[in-house]
């Protein structure tokens, strides 16, 4: 799967404000306020810390939005909303990924957190699945709130940070200058999000630094 992020637009913000999430996920719909305070004082909202996306589809179509916020102690918190229709449909983990990814690669943090009403088992479960922990419950004006976190280095991504990519067709392994999250490959403001068949097992990492480092042919004649 395919995601291009880029600046959240008012376009983009009348799109989203006419999304409609089903119960009991009601509260989510579009807050046209709350982004179009971010479009009027993008400057402020920017020296705060705060950036939003929109996120594209293959096709160009509206699908999403990330918005981004540093804190201290090099952490980003996240939020994120998919388009009504394509929830529960098994994107979710995709498309978190997808911005964990564009995360990283733009921000370089620490460590990534998001809050969650507790009734979200749907989310929740996604996130879970991303890598994310719980960290404490809060209240806050609109409930209580799940706080959650998850370190920017995915402990279990067998891929070194160099990068490697599998050519599907030939079986090959290439080093590739790519950025990878389990899953992901980012190449400036998209997101490739890899199908787990094309994701090599620890031990194929292995084989494939092991074949790297050997000599090419023409650098064995040379020597």
């Amino acid at each position: 799967m395919e995601f291009t992020f880029r600046p959240l637009s008012w376009p983009d913000v009348e799109s989203i404000t006419t999304w409609h999430y089903d119960a009991p996920y009601t509260q989510y719909d579009g807050e046209r306020l709350a982004f179009g305070m971010f479009l009027q004082r993008g400057w402020l909202y920017t020296r705060l810390g705060y950036e939003c996306y929109a996120v594209d589809n293959a096709y160009g179509d509206l699908i999403g939005f990330f918005t981004f916020n540093k804190l201290p102690r090099n952490t980003v918190n996240i939020g994120l909303g998919l388009r009504p229709e394509l929830t529960g449909l098994g994107y979710g983990l995709a498309f978190v990924q997808a911005g964990l990814a564009f995360g990283k690669a733009r921000y370089a943090p620490a460590s990534f957190q998001l809050t969650v009403a507790p009734f979200n088992a749907r989310a929740i479960k996604v996130y879970m699945r991303a890598g994310f922990n719980l960290v404490k419950v809060k209240q806050t004006p609109q409930g209580a709130r799940w706080e959650m976190r998850r370190d920017a280095c995915d402990k279990a991504d067998p891929l070194p940070s160099a990068g490697l990519r599998k050519n599907q067709n030939k079986g090959e392994v290439a080093h590739a200058p790519y950025f990878h999250l389990p899953y992901c490959i980012v190449e400036g403001m998209v997101v490739h999000v890899r199908p787990p068949s094309m994701v090599l097992s620890r031990d194929e990492v292995l084989d494939a630094v092991e074949l790297i480092a050997q000599p090419t042919v023409s650098e064995t004649k040379s020597s």
